[in-house]
């Protein structure tokens, strides 16, 4: 009998383990969290119901989540390097570790994060539009191009990306290339006032008074005369 009692001892631990894994949540209190936007509570919760350590995904993923919701963004990144520990192709996870840091401030992370979701999917235009962001605020333009023009080749409507990607070829008197970023996303949507404003740019750079005019006017018909009193036009 007693080795059967001393391994009864061996497996206890891991069947507590198991069990806290294990315990399910009262999800009426859970949505009436979330629904309130009780987030940290929720985490205060979830926490009760599963003690450390945790080791299942799905618990992590929603510790990971509520934390985040709460603005526990340092516990968020750390429930989620543990999933991503016990599984590196998951994708969505390297996307919120990037975003958690992008809004910390620790860009340099961030950006880790983000190249090595475009190591393994060239075509995430969003992942790309970040990259661009963060390149601007280094400063680094060369690779601020590179990338906005990846994100416009993957969506030229984008007009955040367009707009960019216009205004540095125009600083850089490169306005062909300009015009031809401009006119994709403008014919996509011709009362766009960010877009109208990066036409505004371009023509008084080329010096085409009509155009500069006929913008001019656009803007002002649609509320918006911000870029014309920096250019000095009456």
């Amino acid at each position: 009998m007693k080795p059967i009692y001393i391994l009864i001892l061996a497996f206890l631990p891991g069947l507590q383990a198991f069990a806290q894994q294990t315990t399910n949540p009262d999800d009426a209190l859970l949505l009436d969290y979330y629904q309130n936007q009780r987030f940290a509570d929720a985490v205060d919760y979830l926490k009760k119901i599963y003690p450390e350590p945790v080791t299942d995904q799905k618990v992590l993923s929603r510790l990971a989540y509520t934390s985040q919701m709460a603005g526990k963004l340092s516990d968020a990144e750390g429930y989620y390097q543990r999933i991503y520990d016990k599984d590196s192709t998951n994708m969505a996870i390297l996307y919120n570790m990037a975003s958690i840091n992008q809004s910390r401030g620790n860009v340099n992370k961030a950006e880790i994060y983000y190249l090595r979701i475009i190591k393994r999917d060239t075509t995430d235009f969003s992942v790309y539009k970040q990259l661009a962001s963060i390149s601007h605020n280094k400063p680094d333009m060369p690779a601020e191009i590179m990338y906005l023009q990846k994100a416009n080749s993957l969506n030229p409507l984008d007009f955040d990306v367009a707009s960019d990607l216009s205004d540095i070829y125009v600083g850089l008197q490169q306005f062909q290339q300009a015009e031809t970023v401009l006119s994709k996303a403008i014919t996509g949507d011709p009362e766009n006032v960010v877009l109208l404003q990066s036409l505004l740019k371009l023509a008084y750079a080329q010096k085409r008074w009509a155009t500069v005019v006929k913008t001019g006017e656009q803007l002002l018909q649609l509320g918006n005369t911000s870029q014309r009193l920096k250019l000095g036009i009456a």
